[in-house]
């Protein structure tokens, strides 16, 4: 059961930090056309809320993984351990 909880934390943090790596180079991409004089300051604030929502999302998801994990424990009688 500890290896499918790990597979299933893996496969979460995986998806969002995808998420989040993506957000962030959509910024680093609308910096430069702002830069180069080929995008405008709504592409940046776009990439920047995006941004702000992949990283929402990443802590969400940290969050909800842990709640479930907390909540297993306490119905097989265990307690967590946060090390």
């Amino acid at each position: 059961l500890p290896l499918l909880e790990e597979l299933a934390k893996r496969s979460a943090q995986n998806g969002v930090e995808v998420k989040l790596l993506n957000a962030e180079e959509t910024l680093k991409l609308a910096n430069g056309r702002y830069k180069a004089g080929t995008g405008d300051s709504l592409e940046i604030s776009d990439a920047i809320e995006k941004l702000a929502n992949a990283q929402y999302n990443t802590l969400k998801a940290l969050y909800t993984f842990r709640a479930a994990q907390i909540e297993y424990l306490r119905t097989i009688g265990e307690r967590y351990n946060a090390n």
